[in-house]
């Protein structure tokens, strides 16, 4: 049988995302974000989608655009999503 302690797990998947010096740390993302994240990218507020998942404010965000949205939302959801092993699948 296969247990899983989701605090260490959440943990050791965690990010830590460094804006203007200031970290935060992502170790989970929350539900109500899965809409946006569906979304086609013409409809998505990457912005909004970044300040939901870092917990930031605007002012944290200023002076960034797109690529760096995109930049933060691919390294949070490929290190909380890692894709499955051979040995999982």
């Amino acid at each position: 049988m296969k247990t899983i302690n989701i605090d260490e797990y959440l943990k050791e998947q965690g990010v830590t995302v460094t804006i203007k010096g200031k970290e935060f740390i992502v170790t989970d993302i929350p539900v109500e974000i899965k809409k946006q994240l569906g979304k086609d990218s013409d409809e998505r507020d990457e912005k909004e989608i970044v300040k939901t998942i870092l917990g930031c404010k605007d002012e944290d965000l200023e002076g960034y655009g797109l690529v760096a949205f995109a930049a933060i939302i691919k390294q949070v959801t490929d290190s909380l999503f890692p894709a499955p092993s051979a040995e999982e699948k």
